[in-house]
């Protein structure tokens, strides 16, 4: 059954995968095969994505089952690539929220050590608002960011392929 609540509270993961990618600009000091393997297989970089963030739920998360891990991790995979295939300025949006919600994450944690509960429940409000808000923001970018392309590539637009990453031209 789909819970709305645990797909919410997976969100402050995506901050933490973004950053996880953007490490891969240190990629070249692998062995050359390795980096040949990685950049021509988009599936094999799915697969290491996904095992990456199934690790640092099993690091997070010592109290539930593989398998909610295991799902967990799909359901971060597939806001992931919704969040990847989102328009710039909704993107920009959205990581700032995700910023945001990081810190007041934080500070829900700091005001449980110190027990006070009325900066606790006022936080935490503002921590599921901001989810739901992340949330609609990824989904409603991306729907936004699929029309762009169609309008873009007309009928050479390929639904696959827009999942299949792509090779900047901008940089």
């Amino acid at each position: 059954m789909f819970d709305i609540i645990s797909f919410a509270n997976t969100t402050p993961l995506l901050l933490f995968l973004c950053i996880t990618i953007l490490t891969n600009f240190i990629g070249d000091i692998m062995g050359c095969k390795i980096q040949k393997i990685f950049t021509q297989n988009i599936i094999l970089k799915y697969c290491i994505m996904l095992f990456v963030i199934y690790t640092t739920i099993v690091l997070v998360d010592k109290k539930t089952s593989p398998k909610e891990h295991f799902i967990k991790s799909i359901y971060i995979l597939i806001l992931f690539l919704l969040f990847t295939k989102n328009t710039f300025r909704i993107t920009t949006i959205i990581i700032i929220f995700m910023i945001i919600l990081f810190i007041t994450e934080d500070y829900i944690n700091y005001y449980k050590n110190i027990k006070n509960e009325e900066r606790i429940k006022k936080l935490t409000k503002i921590s599921i608002y901001l989810k739901y808000i992340i949330l609609f923001l990824i989904i409603v970018g991306h729907i936004l960011y699929i029309i762009k392309q169609k309008k873009k590539f007309g009928n050479d637009f390929n639904i696959i392929k827009l999942y299949r990453g792509t090779k900047c031209t901008i940089i």
